[in-house]
Parts: structure tokens; sequence; C-alpha cells
């Protein structure tokens, strides 16, 4: 189950033990570190609204048992405040930056949401199991491959994939962060060998309400993964997630290298 047991150091900085069962091989899920952000920012006396975006920057791989979380309040407007999130270790170097802008979504008469994929019933299409030879992380959620042949050299390297978190937590903010970051590295479906990918930047844009996100929990994530360019030891990766009703509820851009 996903949990932050943050101990707070002072007004704005907390400590938090990194969460085995959401690590790679050998460093943090950075959809656990995206989560983190999260939560960390929401826990803040002056947050107000929402969240809307994430900017995120990865400058070293988590590896450290604990990291030191700093909040930092840069801009109040009337309405949108901008926020930075650092992530550290506990001898202060720092691993992971997080740009975020939270406030109240308006009411608006004009609206357009982005079609999703038509899909079937999870039990259609072939379970993504965990094994020794993938990340801890995968067995703390039910996939099922929609589109897409890892391993393979697609056409376009695109793939669909139907999600949801094995724990009983309630779905948010934090859990849309972490899916964002779940696809596997586009070069997996553009390359028959096996090769590693470590993400430079991700950003993450959530667009569906609260009352959106609540009317899609306990219930499957469609997300569809694309990328426009894998070129010169880095790749492109673009998200979408759907609930199974058809509201887009967050999309993300990553930029990962690869070698």
């Amino acid at each position: 189950m996903l949990a932050f047991d943050f101990r707070r150091l002072s007004e704005r900085q907390y400590s938090l033990a990194t969460d085995q069962s959401f690590w790679n091989f050998t460093s943090a899920f950075g959809g656990w570190v995206a989560a983190v952000a999260v939560e960390a920012l929401k826990a803040d006396v002056e947050f107000r609204g929402e969240v809307l975006t994430q900017q995120m920057q990865f400058m070293a791989p988590v590896t450290v048992a604990e990291i030191v979380v700093d909040v930092e309040l840069q801009v109040r407007r009337s309405r949108i405040d901008f926020w930075r999130v650092m992530i550290s270790d506990t001898d202060g170097k720092l691993m992971v930056t997080a740009d975020m802008v939270a406030g109240p979504r308006s009411a608006s008469d004009i609206s357009f949401n982005a079609t999703a994929p038509q899909v079937k019933a999870p039990e259609y299409y072939s379970k993504l199991e965990a094994s020794a030879m993938t990340p801890k992380w995968l067995a703390c959620f039910d996939q099922y491959m929609v589109e897409g042949r890892p391993g393979k050299i697609n056409e376009q390297p695109r793939s669909i994939v139907l999600l949801r978190a094995r724990s009983n937590q309630k779905l948010n903010t934090a859990i849309l962060s972490m899916i964002c970051d779940t696809p596997m590295p586009r070069i997996f479906f553009a390359s028959e060998q096996l090769t590693f990918a470590s993400t430079l930047s991700l950003s993450t844009h959530i667009y569906a309400s609260k009352k959106q996100i609540s009317d899609a929990d306990d219930n499957y994530i469609i997300v569809e993964t694309d990328s426009a360019a894998i070129r010169a030891g880095i790749s492109n990766q673009q998200v979408r997630l759907f609930s199974m009703d058809g509201v887009l509820l967050a999309t993300s851009y990553q930029s990962a290298v690869f070698r």
C-alpha cells in the first residue's frame, strides 16, 4: 500500500524512508518519487486548490534508505501558487527537483476531451506479470497489454495498457503522477535488444477534477503511450491516462537517456 510517513524536521523540511516495495532494481521507482513530491506539497499548511502540473528533473538515482524533502513556496498569486520540492540524501546531495503549480479549478462552458482508445475488459488481454527479471514496483499493479509488443521492433513505439493499483488506497493526484511513469521505456518497442534507460525529465499535467478522479477510483486506467523520437541516445515518451468511461485524467511527457 502506498503510504508516506513524513517526519517533520522543520516547518518545510521532512525526512522519509524509501519504500522498497516501490523499487526498481537498485534505485527508487521514479513514479514513487513523483508521488512523494505531490504528498509533501499537499502536506504544507499553505497548500491550496489542487496540483495542476509537476515538472521533475532527475539528477541522480534515489538509492538511499532515507531521503530529505524540502518544500518551497516560490510565488503566490491571487489564485495560482508556484512551488518547488527538492529531494536530497541525508548528506545534502540533491537528487530530484519538482517544480509544481497548484490552485483551484475554474468552471467553464468551454470543454474538449481527447478520444480514449477503444478497449475491452482486462481479462480479454495478456496480463503483465512481475518476476525476478522485472522491477519490484511492478508487483504493486495489475496490468494488461492491449496494444504493443515489447521486445520487438514495432512500426510505431506505441502501447496501450489497462492498469490498476493493487492496494486499497483511493485514487488521487499522487497515484496519477505515479501511474504516468509506469509505461515501459519506448526503446523496448523499437529494439529487440534489452536496453536500459534513465529518466532525465518528467512533466505531468493533471486535468481531472477531484470528482473525476473519485469517479475513476476502483477501476482500471487506460494508459496510452507513444513516442515522437528515439535517436542519439535520447528517447521521448508521451503518456495519456483515461478513465474507463473516456475522461482524460492526466498527460505526461518524458525524456530519457539510453545506451
